[in-house]
């Protein structure tokens, strides 16, 4: 469930193009540095804690039905606070933050959004995003899909050649593993492991994964990949990251300058959020939405 705080101030086919809607701001401030991004992803963090769910994609359908309210309210500009995986993406492109925590009790989320944040720096497009998570083919010609809605792009990803074992995953892990290592993260051998599991998972899974709790299948009725990523809000308006080409820009530009900052922490614990506080009120800014 989102909490929106206001305060005060198809290969070989036609790409379905999706129209541009005017983004609240378009600018990213000034990149924080790799040192004080490291600082801030290791000083937040606790200790991290046991959850039964590998959480690699949401199993929230609704996940979207809050940006109507997100638009009504004009919840823009701030800092942005949230858990679990990409849906985080999907509200960061709405409210267009200048700042972003995603905050979990799984250390395992911190290493999962290093690989977003690998795969945001080294695509150029939406297209080059999910060829490279989901490790089939990149398009020979990624400008024919440069403002295509995301279920022209899904369409193309669920025909592309490649997927596990294939000389393209082998070369998308290779290439995301070595942007990960750029980053300058204290990794241990086991984080290193877990990313490669994460990437691999997706690969074999590709559009269809969906969320499990450990040692169990996943239930039928939790959505896929592909359907969050073609996913619409309550007013039938699709607003999944990947919709627009102006988002994932957005989004692209506020990995590169390192404002997305993955912590590891317990909601009720006793550090991770209250320092967040602390940053974002040092910042001069305000938490504008919470997702819980």
């Amino acid at each position: 469930m989102l909490g929106c705080v206001a305060l005060v101030g198809c290969e070989g086919g036609t790409p379905a193009v999706v129209e541009e809607v005017p983004a609240p701001s378009a600018s990213v401030p000034e990149p924080i540095g790799y040192d004080e991004w490291r600082a801030l992803v290791d000083s937040l963090s606790e200790p991290g804690g046991f959850f039964e769910t590998d959480n690699l994609v949401s199993n929230e359908s609704s996940f979207l039905n809050v940006l109507g309210p997100m638009r009504r309210l004009a919840v823009y500009g701030g800092a942005y606070v949230g858990v679990g995986p990409d849906q985080n993406f999907s509200y960061i492109a709405q409210q267009r933050p200048e700042l972003a925590f995603i905050l979990d009790i799984r250390r395992d989320n911190l290493l999962q959004h290093l690989l977003f944040k690998a795969l945001f720096h080294e695509a150029s497009s939406r297209i080059e995003y999910l060829s490279l998570l989901l490790g089939v083919d990149p398009l020979p010609d990624p400008t024919a899909y440069i403002n295509a809605d995301a279920d022209s792009i899904v369409a193309y990803i669920a025909g592309a050649p490649g997927g596990a074992d294939s000389p393209a995953a082998t070369r998308a892990m290779e290439r995301v593993a070595r942007r990960i290592g750029s980053f300058g993260l204290d990794l241990t051998d086991d984080d290193r492991e877990t990313l490669r599991r994460f990437h691999d998972e997706f690969i074999r899974q590709g559009l269809d994964l969906r969320f499990t709790t450990l040692g169990q299948p996943p239930r039928p009725f939790y959505p896929t990949f592909g359907e969050l990523l073609t996913a619409r809000d309550l007013d039938g308006v699709a607003g999944s990251y990947l919709q627009r080409r102006s988002d994932f820009v957005y989004l692209k530009a506020l990995q590169e300058a390192n404002r997305v900052i993955p912590v590891v922490g317990d909601l009720a614990g006793p550090k991770a959020l209250a320092e967040i506080g602390e940053e974002v009120r040092g910042r001069g800014l305000s938490i504008r939405a919470f997702y819980t």
